[in-house]
């Protein structure tokens, strides 16, 4: 036999206690709680990027270094190594402008630079490919 409904009886359960929910210093609590974790995230955010900045530091002293041995152990003569000056050169100033810049600056730079020479960008990709894999391959 089913109960009617008059019968049945629902009491819900809050898990917090909804009078006291709208009490101001309740708010209070939940702002500051806000405030800090706002604040942590800050903190982690500058953490970061202060890491990334010196990670992109070394990884342009790195392309310097790559673009030394690429005018070391490549042809200076020849369209080969007119490639690899070119390239060479190419990889200090990039290295250079690494060390010098922001990594937050360096993104927006380089994301500009590629829309307004696509062509350029993607074959100085792939000469930077083929030259460092012939280095490598020594």
């Amino acid at each position: 036999m089913i109960p009617e409904e008059s019968t049945i009886m629902y009491t819900p359960v809050w898990p917090v206690d909804a009078q006291n929910a709208f009490d101001p210093s309740v708010r209070n609590r939940a702002g500051e709680s806000d405030s800090v974790i706002h604040s942590g995230a800050e903190e982690a955010t500058s953490t970061i990027l202060e890491r990334a900045d010196e990670l992109a530091a070394k990884a342009g002293c790195a392309m310097e270094s790559f673009a030394q041995t690429i005018l070391e152990q490549l042809p200076q003569e020849g369209i080969v190594g007119e490639a690899s000056q070119a390239v060479a050169k190419t990889l200090q100033q990039g290295g250079r402008y690494l060390e010098s810049n922001k990594l937050s600056e360096t993104g927006t730079s380089v994301e500009n630079l590629i829309r307004r020479y696509p062509y350029e960008s993607i074959m100085a990709g792939i000469v930077a490919g083929y030259l460092g894999a012939r280095i490598l391959r020594r």
